[in-house]
Formats: structure tokens, sequence, C-alpha cells
């Protein structure tokens, strides 16, 4: 029985719940002796609780260094409640710590050992997970006002006619890191350079609140004019623009806006629309009478940018599909040349925004602007 449930119990018997009724609730797993024995041992759980034991276990038992314990989870919380301006804590952060306040303490014989760290995460709750996103380095609280003035601004405004807009990068040659081998070759199995390409194009991707109108994805490349789009039916399907270091800068994102956004939206609506978009300095240099530009708050967009609440994610996994099916259909065929060109990208990547449904748009829109 953990700590939470014995809690649970001392607090039934303090609501005047007698044996019986206690035994009888679901998280209870003890009999009438085990019960009376948590209800004598109120003290020393209730104390335990009060300096910070992990409600999850069912004993709390204290380590050899105590000394140590306590000033790690001290300063550990103590970091935990800086919010976004903290750094990872992994088990090598922790170790140093625990040397640090040894050598503090006087302790010569301790060693900060893996088992240590281990044993002192688990007693305190505490579990090791791989990071990912850079939401926590989001200040939410110094942006809330400025959301606050962005959703009173498009109160009212028709959800259709709300766009936003995000770039991303895209590994086009990558292939997977991992391969099934027979369990002899195990130790000796190697890698290639093509699971490490780094080969990448930018795409610009847009679309409105519902999903119901997708812009075009472009693509930004380093050639002004790739080999691959040369010749008789080798012409990109998505608009491209090419850029030294296949990233957008302020002409680039011009020209998106002037050549690729506005005709497309004018061509479906007369309306006034409304562009979000990230605070970037490239984006600045935008303007027309029938588009309002509203820029998220700064060092925000891992929280409120609307394309990252998974439609980038389900673009990106539609392309690593199609690329791994034309690599399995030209397995088969050894004689046959293949190549994983741009243009590739552009006769089976997804042309208008992939399968991003109105309904995935509509919840990213909820979820980012509420």
């Amino acid at each position: 029985m953990t700590l939470d449930t014995k809690l649970c119990v001392i607090g039934w018997h303090a609501a005047v719940r007698t044996i019986d009724y206690i035994s009888r609730q679901p998280d209870s797993q003890y009999d009438r002796s085990g019960l009376d024995k948590i209800i004598k041992q109120k003290d020393s759980l209730l104390s335990r609780a009060a300096d910070g034991a992990a409600g999850v276990r069912a004993s709390s038992r204290a380590g050899q260094y105590s000394q140590i314990d306590k000033v790690l989870l001290e300063w550990f919380l103590a970091v935990r409640a800086r919010g976004r301006k903290r750094v990872p804590l992994s088990f090598d952060i922790l170790r140093q710590k625990a040397l640090q306040a040894a050598e503090h303490l006087g302790i010569t014989d301790f060693a900060a050992s893996s088992g240590f760290i281990q044993r002192w995460a688990s007693r305190h709750g505490l579990v090791n997970v791989a990071l990912h996103g850079s939401g926590a380095s989001a200040n939410v609280e110094e942006a809330a006002e400025r959301m606050a003035a962005i959703r009173q601004q498009l109160a009212g405004v028709d959800v259709d006619l709300i766009y936003n807009v995000d770039e991303t990068g895209l590994l086009y040659r990558g292939l997977p890191s991992r391969s099934s081998v027979p369990s002899e070759d195990r130790r000796t199995a190697r890698g290639s350079k093509a699971m490490k390409s780094k080969h990448r194009v930018t795409l610009t991707i847009c679309c409105n609140a519902t999903g119901t109108h997708k812009v075009p994805v472009t693509m930004i490349g380093k050639a002004a004019q790739p080999m691959c789009f040369q010749g008789e039916g080798n012409a990109s399907s998505l608009p491209y623009f090419s850029q030294k270091s296949a990233w957008t800068d302020a002409s680039v994102f011009e020209r998106w806006f002037e050549e690729v956004f506005v005709p497309t939206v004018q061509a479906r609506t007369a309306h006034h629309v409304y562009l979000i978009m990230d605070n970037l300095g490239c984006h600045s240099s935008i303007s027309h009478p029938q588009v309002t530009i509203i820029e998220l708050p700064p060092n925000t967009t891992a929280v409120y940018q609307l394309l990252d609440a998974g439609i980038i994610v389900l673009l990106k996994n539609r392309y690593k599909k199609r690329l791994l099916y034309r690599v399995v259909c030209n397995l088969g065929l050894p004689s046959v040349q293949w190549s994983r060109r741009p243009s590739s990208c552009t006769r089976w990547g997804p042309r208008r925004g992939g399968k991003s449904s109105p309904a995935r748009c509509g919840q990213a829109h909820c979820r980012r602007m509420g």
C-alpha cells in the first residue's frame, strides 16, 4: 500500500469512518489488523508526508547518507521552481551535485555511484525521461497579456478567415538508423552515410484555422535552378524559392507572401483575413490591405504556434512513409536507378499540407488559442 493510500486511510479514520467501512474501499488493500497498524503509525506517516516523501511508494527507507539525500532533494526542488529557466537534470548532473554536497558536508567516503542516484530518485518518485520540443523555454506568464489581446482582437472573427504560417526543415534523404539483422551480426552491423544525410529543404506551411483551406506548401532550397526540375515533365508541382542556406529570410518570405499566400487567399475569398505567425525579424517586412498580421509573443511559439500542434508532424510522417515505400519498391528492382532528390518531394509529397483534416486543424486552433 502506497503512502498516498495510507494517508487516505488516516483521513477516513479522522472523519470518524469505521474500520469496516475503510476495508470495503477499493484502494484499501489491508485487513482489519493492517488498517489498525496504519492508524497506530499515523504520526510517523504524517511526518513522512511532511518531509516530502513520494506518495507513490510503499516505504521510504532512508539511505546511508541522509544529509546528502536531503540537500540533493532541496536543490532539485529549487531548480524545478525556476520554471522555464531550468536546465535538464540528468543523472550525471545530480551526481555532480551530490559530490558537491558531500564535499560541503565533509563526507569523504561518498562516491555518488549510479546506484545511489537511482535509489535516491526512486525514493522521491522521480523518473528519467527523454525531453522533446522546446516548450520549457516559453515564458507563458509574460506572454499572457499579449495572448489575451490577440484573443480579444480575434473575437467574433470567422475562424475560416484566420490563417497560420510556420516553417520547418525537412531532411528529405534521411533513411532509418535501425535495421533488422541476423543475431550473429548484432555486434558487427554498421550504418551508412545515407541514414545521417543532411540534405535539407525548408517547407513553408500555411492553412486556416478550420483546415478547409490549405495554402500550397512552398519549398526553399539552395539551388536557383535545381537540375531535378529541368527537362520536360520535371517541373516542380510546389512553389519553389532558392536561398543560399535553404532557410527563410526576409526576401524569400516576402516573395512567399506576395506570390503564394495573397493570390491563393484572393482566389478563395474577398474578405479580410488574419495571418498568425511567430515574431521573427524576417517576417516584419510584409503588409497587404486585405491581410492583418498578428505576431505571437517572443519565445512562445512552442506553446502557441498552431501548426506545431500536430499538423507539421503529420506532414513529415506522410512524407517519410512515402519515402520508405519508394525505397521498398526500388529494392525489389535492382536494375532500376533511383534518387532521393528534391523532385521526389514535389511528386509524391504533400501538395496541400498533407492529410491534416479540418478537424485536426480545428483542434490545434482551439488547443493553442483557447
